[in-house]
């Protein structure tokens, strides 16, 4: 009986047109092809990386892509620009936000004067509206739709959520849609500041992690109002407040969090609209995840970027979640070497092109098959390039 030979080089190509998931599944046939796929050398990198970054998203391609960016440090006005999405090019469509302090809000908080800068955050782009986050307003929420808008330089900031007379430190929001009810949601991690003293909590925490007395409040598009709802309080606890280590992905909010007990001991956590409830994944192991850690969405996965350490010099790795609480698919993708002139990633585009932040605070679009960058000609402060999918819509905020 004749044995059936495939040469290796057609193995690769066959092997590299499949699906990410599967390609993760094959790897127990046998030891020649765990060999192939489930080790970093350069064979399993070409497989594992054209097979996920050339797979075609399941969703179509949004219109448009937003950017967010700063001329200056601490500045008092964020500018709005929109690019093809197709072409990346200019639509020459530009709107400057600037935020005064509105005096009730500085009556209420016996503030003299108005906050000295804007901070401004993109917290998800879903559908057409914007969820924005100002840090230095109180913890103001604001949904915007600049394409529907009376007036789309001004913002209406929504209802706050109280709890009584505490004074709520709550610097953790997502938002994302609801496609059960077909309601737009917001969902608020919160710490009753009061009863944190009261109870005498001494646990050393990050800046502005969530401590105890914890709740969860979820505001819907459609009421127009707040509500508590019920939440296991080990899933929100330790999740860390920096704009960076969240994402949004089909009708899921992620953040970064560490546990209590064991600061090395990282994982994510995601909030699912329709069902409302936490559910957790690990991080890889502690020898790859270093010192510095955000997240990204690619094709429908969730992905991470790990940096070496924190510093304009460091290179990083880009890793890959294949399933979402399976610690054993997490892949590394992409290293970017300290040499190359780029900070940080900030989108995944077309054919596996990754749009960065270089170290300059340039906008550039990197090809990692040819390791080649081009100039998007958006500048910006270092540090203030934001990036995110935007489709035209008739949502009203």
């Amino acid at each position: 009986m004749s044995t059936f030979y495939l040469p290796e080089e057609l193995v690769v190509n066959i092997l590299s047109r499949l699906l990410p998931k599967t390609l993760i599944r094959f790897r127990c046939i046998s030891k020649t092809w765990l060999a192939l796929i489930g080790t970093l050398d350069f064979v399993s990198e070409n497989i594992l990386n054209h097979s996920i970054l050339a797979t075609k998203s399941q969703n179509p391609n949004p219109q448009l892509l937003l950017v967010k960016s700063t001329i200056q440090p601490r500045c008092d006005k964020h500018t709005y620009s929109f690019l093809s999405y197709d072409t990346l090019l200019d639509c020459g469509f530009r709107i400057p936000l600037n935020l005064p302090l509105r005096p009730v809000l500085r009556h209420h908080w016996n503030l003299p004067y108005p906050t000295p800068y804007l901070n401004l955050s993109i917290v998800a782009s879903c559908d057409g509206l914007l969820c924005l986050y100002d840090y230095t307003r109180h913890s103001n929420i604001y949904l915007w739709n600049p394409f529907n808008a009376a007036t789309p330089t001004e913002l209406e900031v929504l209802p706050p959520m109280t709890r009584g007379h505490y004074m709520l430190n709550d610097k953790f929001v997502g938002f994302g849609f609801d496609s059960r009810s077909n309601d737009f949601k917001i969902v608020r991690i919160y710490s009753d500041c009061v009863a944190e003293c009261m109870a005498g909590h001494t646990r050393k925490l990050y800046p502005g992690e969530v401590g105890i007395g914890k709740g969860v409040g979820v505001y819907s598009l459609s009421t127009g109002s707040w509500r508590q709802v019920e939440h296991d309080p080990k899933m929100i606890s330790g999740i860390l407040p920096y704009r960076h280590m969240t994402a949004y992905m089909n009708g899921l909010f992620f953040w970064l969090t560490v546990d209590e007990d064991d600061y090395n001991d990282n994982r994510i956590v995601a909030f699912d609209f329709s069902t409302e409830v936490f559910n957790m994944t690990p991080l890889p192991d502690k020898s790859v995840i270093g010192l510095w850690r955000s997240l990204l969405v690619l094709n429908g996965f969730i992905a991470m970027v790990i940096y070496s350490r924190v510093s304009d010099n460091s290179g990083f790795d880009i890793w890959v979640l294949l399933e979402f609480g399976v610690k054993e698919s997490w892949t590394r993708l992409i290293t970017i070497d300290p040499s190359l002139d780029l900070k940080r990633p900030l989108l995944f585009w077309k054919s596996g092109q990754i749009l960065m932040e270089n170290k300059k605070g340039q906008l550039v679009l990197y090809d990692p098959f040819t390791q080649a960058t081009k100039n998007v000609q958006l500048d910006g402060h270092k540090g203030s390039v934001r990036v995110v999918p935007y489709t035209l819509s008739l949502v009203n905020a």
